[in-house]
């Protein structure tokens, strides 16, 4: 918890003793605050006194004096050089009305006739400073004394402190582990050689939370777990010792025993402390010792299966029901909604941990989830109720429940709705780290889409609230996890970008991100063999380290390896394989603070030690693209995603490139978004050619490149002016982004739109891929406009094919495979029926004359052979069989491609004794039934599934795979047997 949300529980705490008769609780928290931090020789109103000479005397007659008054309980006093001193507190509502609680105090406090130089007045409400300065101006004039006031919030801040906070452990029950850990140098060390030096047996609670603290800092730690059992020994010394407050004892108990539990394993012997813990855990009523039970009991009911302790199930089991009804009961008494909220959680907690009648975390997941709904409802009444808390055990629910068999989304749900009234209440910057905790969850977890989901929801909230810092940092994270995706150019992007806002922002305290971005982007560009674009940027991480780092040292710092050795590595690979770049590369870097003699060093020693094939293994491993990627007249960029090789290429021109790595990023962006959505991609390379125009729109269309089929993206920079010129801009990147895909995708529109539908109609959807800011101009700021000349990169060559290069599939975006949810088994078998019934009309004169016949048969069993089922052969048949009467009818004589296609269709839903013409062996070959069955059967059975090739020069093979793969092409009908194994015919 930190310390806002801290002082806020306090201040929660300090509110809840005037609901529970906490006047004596209040009086003791606020004399041992003053002993520590006003005056160290304050004694109560009611206590001895000891006093000499005649400022003693006088001291001793106030004392008397306030023991006989109406507030001896609730008044101390202590005496100095100048005079007394006098304490006052109390919990009544607002004491500084006119003649209220302040005034009757002070009265009291001067009606003795002893001179007292100051009263400080402690009260449980927030004083308005108005409010304060008024009544502090009436005692001075009423009672010539000065008045100091603390009120509830001021008192919380200073309980927030180390050597306070066991006043608010002790006496508010304030739980300890909300303390923030400790950050002193060197604190345990002292603690534990202090502990070690102490004679006297430890007996105070600021003790106690000394220890505890020790204990919390190193039963996780396998260099420090050893010292536990000295810790344990001190706190033996409090659970032995009968003169001690059961609460204190009760807190040593708990502590020894899930300290041993998740330390060591081992809790044998400590039965009897715990059946004396729970023996009048109903006397024990406030809200942190509640919590303290309930999981305590969670510890003990959890390790039962694994045999740690002798506990009997029966005593636990009476113990769970104890408290069971305990709960309710405090439940439906509660009317303070903090108060009702804290104890609704532990009952969702106690719920969820419930081992009576077989149950476990999973079968108790519906109940726990129907608590942490009841919980939510009264949520946004609480004053003070520590949502952070809240929030992180809600973070905590979900890595572990994450892998068991339970509706997730739920928990999801509750998490973010928590989220939301966190937000309502001011906690925008707590909020935003218990995001990206989340979403670290579900990155370690693999779930990147949620994580990347989680990220890009926070960068929204960040952005509109304006808060640099959170966005730079929530960007540096998106970066991260594209980057682990493979998603090398949304990496990038989002790189620069934080370091764009790191570098232009005021905040000094951050400008390190303008590091930590350009490392990152270096990364990108590496990986993807863009080692032109990495030299360009190594000069300007070395540059921005000499400015935030001071006696910045080039080998100990974590980036040495990208300025020296991933440099000298390009270098080395040039000198061995592309010698005519050696010279552009050379002028690429520039040698600031000395770092061309550097990356030197570094090339001799790979010179010396790295043979060719060492290298290219090393490169094989550590790339995705080629090597020199952009080096030459266009830039190639090669990454998998969604089982798919996307294969980029553009020209290598500033202009060019910047908007060309904007729209690439926004496409992988989308591939992430929809990868959780079956889009029915059709699987292997896909080659997109990226064309830059002056002016215009986005445009897309298929071509044909080096006798290879493509896409051809014109793309044109952005010229407008205002934030909605640059939503419509990329807007349209993103509709023409997903173009892609639509043509990637086998789903017809029906199909397809209801996938991408969603996406384009959400408003942030924008937000989602951009930055207010132009990529054009941020890359601007890290490359060099004047560098890019083509004439530079012309007669290059480089013997490294990224269009040639074997893709490894992307684990974390990986293909859809398997059966798809279009597939329906009982309608495909109908289908391939009614095709069969169709076809033996179409044929019903010539398939029972050609299955006569040796040569037909002989050409059946070979195509079968090659793995074709009888009802697509059958389908091959009658395709070709039509195609051939329709092209050479007498009675027609058209050449277009429409008419042709009608005629076909026409003679396809005739019986063929209608327009009977005699079909030869020259007419039907094993060729051209092979072509009929690799095109036109695959093509013909697409729309039964509500399919489609949106290429005109569809790729079969991909296409026959696909079907195969995803729609049982290979496998339905395989029992169906239309002709014969021999010569004796059909019957039709």
């Amino acid at each position: 918890m930190n310390l806002n949300d801290l002082q806020q529980y306090i201040r929660y705490t300090i509110e809840q003793l005037s609901s529970t008769n906490g006047s004596a609780e209040f009086e003791r928290i606020c004399l041992y605050y003053a002993r520590l931090r006003i005056h160290r020789n304050i004694l109560p109103a009611t206590g001895p006194v000891q006093a000499g000479g005649d400022q003693g005397r006088d001291f001793e007659t106030f004392h008397t004096y306030l023991a006989q008054s109406e507030i001896s309980h609730s008044s101390f006093l202590a005496a100095d050089s100048t005079g007394s001193v006098a304490f006052a507190c109390s919990l009544q509502k607002d004491p500084t009305k006119k003649n209220g609680k302040i005034a009757s105090d002070v009265r009291v406090i001067t009606g003795s006739g002893v001179k007292v130089e100051r009263v400080y007045f402690f009260s449980s409400q927030d004083i308005p400073v108005a409010a304060r300065h008024k009544v502090q101006d009436y005692v001075k004039k009423e009672f010539a004394i000065r008045l100091e006031i603390i009120d509830a919030q001021a008192l919380a801040l200073q309980l927030c402190d180390p050597d306070l906070f066991w006043i608010a452990s002790q006496f508010l029950k304030v739980p300890s582990e909300f303390f923030p850990e400790r950050s002193q140098e060197n604190w345990y060390e002292k603690l534990k050689k202090e502990y070690q030096e102490r004679k006297s047996p430890m007996t105070t609670f600021q003790e106690f939370e000394e220890v505890k603290s020790a204990i919390r800092h190193i039963y996780k730690k396998e260099t420090l777990k050893s010292d536990l059992t000295f810790w344990f020994s001190k706190l033996d010394e409090v659970i032995s010792n009968p003169s001690l407050s059961s609460q204190l004892v009760r807190k040593a108990i708990y502590e020894k025993f899930v300290a041993s539990l998740v330390g060591l394993d081992f809790v044998e012997g400590q039965e009897e402390n715990i059946e004396k813990y729970f023996s009048d855990f109903e006397n024990h009523l406030a809200t942190p010792d509640l919590e303290d039970a309930q999981i305590l009991l969670s510890f003990c009911n959890n390790s039962v299966p694994f045999g740690r302790h002798k506990l009997s199930t029966d005593f636990l089991n009476q113990v769970t029901d104890r408290m069971d009804s305990l709960l309710c009961l405090l439940i439906s008494k509660a009317h303070h909604p903090d108060n009702k909220a804290m104890l609704i959680e532990i009952r969702a907690n106690f719920t969820l941990h419930d081992r009576r009648f077989g149950k476990d975390m999973v079968k108790n997941y519906s109940d726990f989830i129907d608590g942490l709904d009841e919980l939510l409802e009264c949520l946004e009444e609480t004053h003070f109720f520590p949502i952070s808390k809240l929030s992180d055990r809600l973070n905590e629910y979900i890595r572990i429940f994450l892998p068991l068999p339970v509706p997730i989304e739920d928990l999801e749900e509750i998490t973010a709705d928590v989220d939301d009234v966190y937000l309502k209440k001011g906690g925008m910057a707590v909020a935003g780290g218990k995001l990206r905790d989340r979403a670290m969850i579900y990155l370690k977890s693999g779930d990147y889409v949620k994580a990347l989901k989680l990220l890009h929801e926070l960068k929204l909230k960040w952005f509109n609230k304006d808060t640099e810092e959170g966005m730079i940092a929530t960007c540096l994270s998106l970066s991260g996890v594209y980057h682990q995706t493979g998603l090398l150019l949304a990496a990038k992007y989002y790189a620069l970008v934080a370091a764009y806002m790191a570098y232009k922002t005021r905040n000094t305290s951050i400008t390190d991100k303008v590091a930590l971005g350009i490392a990152m982007a270096l990364d990108c560009d590496y990986q993807r063999g863009s080692w032109l674009s990495y030299l360009r940027l190594v000069p300007m991480l070395l540059g921005t380290h000499n400015m935030v780092t001071k006696d910045f040292d080039l080998y100990e710092n974590g980036d040495s390896k990208r300025l020296l050795f991933y440099p000298a590595t390009i270098f080395e690979c040039s000198r061995r394989y592309i010698p005519q770049a050696m010279p552009i590369l050379e002028e690429t870097i520039q040698n600031v603070f000395g770092l061309k003699s550097h990356i030197q060093d570094c090339r001799d020693h790979l010179k010396e030690n790295l043979d060719d094939a060492k290298l290219r293994e090393k490169l094989d491993k550590s790339l995705t693209g080629s090597p020199f990627s952009d080096l030459g007249v266009y830039h190639e960029v090669l990454f998998n995603a969604c089982g798919c090789d996307w294969y980029f290429t553009f020209r290598n021109d500033f202009a060019t490139t910047a908007i060309a790595e904007e729209f690439i990023s926004t496409f992988q962006i989308l591939l992430a978004e929809l990868s959780a959505s079956d889009l029915h991609l059709l699987l292997g390379r896909a080659r997109i050619h990226l064309e830059r125009v002056q002016s215009g729109k986005y445009d897309i269309q298929e071509v044909e490149i080096e006798e290879e089929m493509a896409m051809l993206v014109k793309l044109s920079s952005f010229s407008g002016k205002t934030s909605a010129d640059r939503h419509r801009y990329i807007f349209d990147q993103i509709v023409f982004a997903q173009g892609l895909l639509y043509q990637r995708s086998m789903l017809n529109k029906k199909n397809y739109e209801p996938l991408i539908a969603p996406l384009l109609k959400d408003q942030d959807v924008v937000s989602k891929v951009s930055f207010g800011q132009s990529y054009e101009t941020i890359y601007g700021e890290f490359y060099d406009h004047n560098w890019y000349e083509p004439n530079r990169m012309v007669g290059v060559w480089t013997p490294f094919d990224a269009s040639a290069k074997d893709m490894e599939e992307n684990a974390n975006f990986p293909a859809r495979r398997g059966i798809s949810s279009l597939y329906d088994p009982v309608d495909a078998q109908e289908r391939i029926q009614i095709r069969i019934e169709k076809l033996k009309l179409v044929l019903s004169v010539s398939l029972p004359i050609l299955t006569t016949q040796r040569w037909f048969m002989e050409m059946i069993n070979e195509l079968r052979a090659d793995g074709w089922l009888d009802w697509q052969i059958l389908h091959a048949l009658g395709h070709a069989v039509v195609n051939h009467k329709v092209q050479h009818h007498k009675n027609f004589n058209s050449k277009r491609t429409d008419e042709l296609r009608k005629r076909h269709l026409e003679l396809f839903n005739k019986d063929e004794s209608e327009w009977y013409q005699e079909i030869n062996r020259n007419v039907l070959t094993l060729k051209q039934l092979r072509i009929e069955l690799e095109n036109m059967v695959p093509l013909a059975v697409l729309h039964a599934f509500g399919l489609e090739s949106k290429s005109w020069r569809p790729e079969m093979q991909l296409i026959r795979d696909f079907l195969r793969d995803r729609f049982q092409f290979f496998e339905d009908g395989k029992d169906v047997s239309l002709f014969p194994d021999s010569g004796e015919g059909i019957k039709i």
